[in-house]
């Protein structure tokens, strides 16, 4: 059994994760590299511990794709599952099997005619379909190391700085794919951003689009900023987190304050800037602020908030 280490949680090699797919696939309209989302459908638990909540994402891609052929030749449909994401935000490796074999590394794949049942399966002659909701086992690649759920995190949240003023029409996810593939490096594509409004959408699940796509993480670091600085909701800020949340001193002019959310393991963010997962305690300034849970399957829970010390902030999410 995994067990807690000082600030730390071990979740060993081979623990078993199930999941669901949240897409329908299919060998007549899906590509190789297609990115390929499951949600787990149940806690994952490590030394009395849940270390991946129940509706965590994990990610995967097409790895091969066929459509049907002639004289009655069933379509092809291969996809891997890479890694899930942890509620501290770190991508745990999985593989598709329990057991390693000779050298067998992240992404094993998993082949539809085979690990999923029959009844999952239209063939035949046809197409491979693979429904949204088909379930699949992964496996833990490796023993992982993950920061506890929970464990106090320190968010600085000033004012604004003041900037000048952008002009001109506002850029989009997809004018700044452009620009990629046009062959622009980082810092013209950056430098354009920094220069031009913001229109971006970037939850969770745009900004795993974008990485799949492409973009570096210091051009989708600067969409967020954008995005942040553009917005007219009240108050933006930028935030500052250390990447594995630790207990810290107490700062003057901040105060504790615990994120909850049922079921828990809800993304919390601020102006689009992500925070931590639930259950867990901030340090923030003493002021309004806008405040959004967001957890695969439930809509998103957005709410202006009062910081006051220990007040807490509880969501109910809904389906």
């Amino acid at each position: 059994m995994a067990q807690p280490s000082g600030r730390t949680l071990k979740i060993q090699d081979a623990t078993s994760i199930r999941l669901a797919l949240m897409e329908s696939l299919n060998s007549a309209t899906n590509s190789v590299d297609d990115p390929v989302r499951f949600e787990v459908t149940e806690d994952v638990n490590a030394g009395g511990v849940v270390a991946i909540p129940r509706g965590s994402i994990a990610v995967g891609h097409i790895v091969e794709v066929e459509p049907r052929r002639r004289l009655g030749r069933a379509g092809k449909l291969n996809f891997t599952i890479d890694h899930v994401k942890a509620p501290d935000g770190t991508n745990v490796r999985l593989r598709a099997s329990s057991t390693r074999k000779g050298d067998d590394k992240t992404g094993t794949v998993i082949v539809g005619t085979v690990l999923l049942s029959p009844l999952f399966l239209i063939m035949r002659g046809k197409d491979v379909s693979v429904p949204k909701g088909a379930e699949v086992i992964a496996y833990v690649d490796g023993d992982r190391e993950i920061a506890l759920p929970g464990i106090l995190a320190t968010i600085t949240i000033p004012a604004a700085p003041p900037s000048r003023a952008v002009t001109g029409k506002a850029l989009t996810n997809a004018d700044v794919l452009k620009l990629k593939n046009a062959g622009l490096g980082d810092e013209l594509i950056i430098g354009k951003i920094k220069a031009s409004p913001a229109d971006y959408h970037l939850d969770t699940n745009d900004i795993i689009e974008l990485k799949r796509a492409g973009l570096s993480e210091v051009i989708i670091g600067a969409m967020l900023a954008a995005s942040q600085q553009s917005s007219s909701e009240a108050q933006p800020a930028s935030i500052i987190s250390s990447p594995a949340p630790r207990p810290t001193v107490p700062v003057g002019g901040l105060s504790e304050v615990p994120f909850n959310s049922n079921p828990a393991g809800a993304l919390v963010s601020f102006s689009g800037m992500a925070a931590c997962y639930t259950p867990c305690v901030l340090k923030l300034e003493a002021r309004r602020l806008r405040v959004t849970m967001t957890l695969a399957g439930y809509a998103e829970w957005t709410r202006e908030i009062m910081v006051e010390a220990g007040t807490p902030v509880a969501a109910e999410l809904q389906r």
